[in-house]
């Protein structure tokens, strides 16, 4: 059920926030975020969201959920660098690129995505589990590296 909320403006000034959950609400900008810099874990699963570009300075972001949104560019999640779990399910995502220099990365869900190239992915050592499921993934070599991986997934894709 969605809920009444579709703005963040309110909340611009917490800065000592740490954990924010607005799953299954109208939010479609993330912008009053852009200053909170001590959050760590986000939940925006089925809202509006579409653009990230205001998460690129949450450096402390260990945990973000956008499973349902909007989103298809992930460039300004390239220097989140603490990001250890990240769910871009039922996205419109298509490319990883942005995910290559993510090493401490350890849970990541791309389910019912276009995601067809893992590439981006070979050099993170520390990934532990990896969503594939309904993907357009045919090659599963860019993870034969991979020591630290312990669940795969992949269920109804093209492998």
């Amino acid at each position: 059920m969605d809920t009444e909320v579709s703005g963040l403006k309110s909340l611009e000034n917490m800065q000592k926030l740490r954990e924010l959950d607005i799953r299954c609400t109208n939010v479609s900008d993330l912008a009053p975020l852009e200053d909170l810099k001590n959050i760590k874990h986000l939940w925006a699963d089925w809202t509006k969201i579409s653009d990230l570009s205001s998460l690129s300075d949450l450096k402390k972001l260990e945990r973000l959920s956008l499973d349902s949104t909007n989103v298809r560019d992930l460039s300004s999640l390239r220097g989140l660098e603490n990001l250890k779990e990240l769910d871009l399910s039922n996205t419109k995502i298509v490319d990883l690129t942005s995910l290559k220099d993510l090493t401490e990365l350890r849970d990541l869900r791309l389910s019912n995505t276009k995601v067809s190239n893992l590439s981006p992915l070979s050099k993170l050592k520390n990934l532990r589990n990896l969503d594939i499921k309904n993907t357009k993934v045919e090659d599963l070599t860019p993870l034969k590296d991979l020591d630290n991986l312990k669940e795969l997934h992949f269920t109804y894709s093209e492998i």
